[in-house]
């Protein structure tokens, strides 16, 4: 009997409408900020070692023969707001020789090249190509924000150095830039 009291009571009070209390309620404002910001790493010095060129006397002696191809290196590049990506670089100058002797014309005291910066999955960002015998620098601009481990390729090609390279050390430096120009 103290079962069915028991049930039965249970059920009168999930039968009967709840009383409600009073609520207030009121919105408010979370926030935060997130600083703009862009990070490279530093790419390795690049060392192409001796060029090859034709040691054949000839029409074509002292020409370079062949391009020179640097191993591709990887680079984190991040940007977390739409951006630019820029390669900047100046022709590889002779550090020992000046190009001024009475055969300059077939003599060159310079060497230009290519970078070539790309995401490693091909997608993250657009691919930036730079060549020094086009002009100081090459840009493409970054419609969204990007995190990638990006490939950087440097080359020397034959093509863009039609005349005799002098003898000597040739450097230059390259900087890749991701940010506000």
């Amino acid at each position: 009997m103290k079962k069915l009291l028991l049930a039965a009571g249970a059920a009168a009070l999930m039968s009967s409408p709840a009383m409600a209390a009073p609520s207030a309620s009121d919105d408010f404002l979370v926030a935060a900020g997130v600083q703009l910001e862009c990070s490279v790493d530093d790419p390795d010095t690049v060392f192409f070692g001796a060029l090859d060129i034709e040691e054949d006397s000839g029409a074509d002696a002292l020409l370079l023969t062949e391009d020179r191809y640097v191993e591709r290196q990887r680079i984190w590049a991040s940007c977390n707001y739409p951006t630019s990506i820029t390669l900047e670089a100046q022709p590889m100058v002779n550090i020992f020789q000046a190009n001024d002797g009475p055969d300059a014309g077939d003599f060159q005291d310079f060497l230009h090249y290519r970078l070539r910066l790309r995401a490693n999955n091909n997608s993250d960002f657009t691919e930036v190509n730079h060549r020094t015998i086009d002009g100081p620098s090459s840009s493409e601009f970054q419609a969204d924000a990007f995190h990638n481990n990006a490939v950087l390729r440097t080359v020397v090609n034959a093509n863009d150095n039609p005349l005799r390279p002098l003898a000597g050390i040739y450097v230059s430096v390259a900087t890749v830039t991701l940010g506000a120009i």
